[in-house]
């Protein structure tokens, strides 16, 4: 049976490398593929039809505290993203996404005084499995 329970975004959890994210507000998860279409001579059906090359992105936005997620990004250096949309309880859906390089990073500052980081990037690979 489908567990029909809807997921409420304040119980998710985001960790990059094993490091849980303080004060996340939002994570964005966009998967596209791109599409293989051949046609033969004398055909209206294409000849191949396929999924192609992948494309992972994501995006995460938190309230700025440290420099921690600037550095990572100025690095350069590979990250390993885990997504919990329901949490991080004993089988929950958890998302792992490795590989990622973070290739957008931007602050932003408002007259209330809250001060909020983005982080975007793309990752080399996903798998999807459940909390031990």
């Amino acid at each position: 049976m489908v567990n029909t329970l809807p997921i409420i975004g304040r119980m998710a959890v985001i960790q990059i490398n094993a490091v849980t994210v303080g004060y996340a507000q939002n994570f964005t998860l966009d998967l596209s593929a791109e599409k293989i279409k051949e046609y033969a001579l004398l055909s209206a059906q294409p000849a191949v039809f396929s999924s192609g090359n992948q494309t992972l992105k994501f995006t995460l936005g938190r309230l700025y505290i440290d420099p921690t997620y600037q550095n990572l990004f100025l690095a350069a250096t590979p990250v390993t993203i885990l997504m919990g949309p329901a949490g991080s309880s004993t089988g929950s859906t958890k998302i792992t996404l490795t590989g990622c390089i973070l290739d957008t990073s931007s602050m932003k500052v408002d007259q209330k005084g809250v001060v909020g980081e983005n982080l975007a990037g793309e990752a080399l690979s996903m798998a999807v499995g459940t909390w031990p």
